[in-house]
């Protein structure tokens, strides 16, 4: 399915800029106070979607990248637009689903990897 919400976008929902609080910290606001939901996020010329229901992650996209991969890198994503829906388009192709709260932590500590490793070897070479 394209990335493409245009036709929800008529009417209305909340958006904003990314760099305001980030897309980890947005996830887990708009996840505490909606049953459902999603996001659309917009980063240069990539454009991606988290959609989640009863704290399940249940679908993500960016570009041809699905799953925790794609929520990896909308994650590190430090500027550009977002739109939250609080809904869940009815033909979006779904994720295996997977715990919201767990994916995010997955998919932060996925991208602090490089940063633990180059303090170790820093540690290691003194």
């Amino acid at each position: 399915m394209a990335c493409d919400h245009r036709h929800t976008r008529r009417f209305g929902g909340i958006h904003g800029d990314i760099e305001e609080l980030g897309l980890a910290t947005l996830l887990q606001a708009f996840a505490s106070s909606s049953q459902e939901g999603t996001i659309t996020a917009i980063h240069g010329n990539q454009e991606g979607y988290i959609a989640f229901g009863g704290g399940v992650l249940i679908a993500t996209r960016v570009g041809r990248v699905m799953g925790i991969k794609a929520l990896e890198r909308m994650l590190q994503w430090e500027e550009g637009r977002f739109e939250f829906y609080a809904r869940i388009d009815p033909d979006i192709e779904r994720d295996a689903p997977t715990h919201l709260k767990g994916s995010v932590l997955e998919a932060l500590c996925a991208i602090d990897e490089p940063n633990r490793a180059a303090a170790a070897l820093a540690r290691s070479s003194t």
